[in-house]
């Protein structure tokens, strides 16, 4: 079965990710320059509190239940800006 092409959402790209005492995260802001992006670093360094807050901010009720409190200990509140684009899709047959 496909989905008629009026209601199809195209491919999404994260174009800035900007948080604030979210888990571990003080505050970070990326911004992307390309399609792919890899956050590394060593074990205990965030990397999944970025994650985390990329998902908080697409579906927070899912998420909750994993994470009951997402905001940074010691800290009274926390934000999460996500700006998303349209991304180009490249199609062959």
């Amino acid at each position: 079965m496909t989905t008629p092409a009026a209601t199809e959402i195209p491919p999404l790209r994260i174009t800035r990710l900007v948080m604030h005492n979210i888990k571990k995260i003080r505050a970070i802001d990326i911004s992307p320059p390309e399609d792919v992006v890899v956050i590394g670093g060593m074990n205990d360094q965030g990397k999944s509190c970025v994650l985390d807050g990329i998902q908080l901010a697409l579906d927070e009720a899912s998420i909750r239940k994993q994470i009951p409190r997402p905001i940074r200990d010691g800290a009274e509140s926390g934000s999460i800006d996500l700006e998303l684009s349209a991304a180009e899709r490249n199609v062959t047959d």
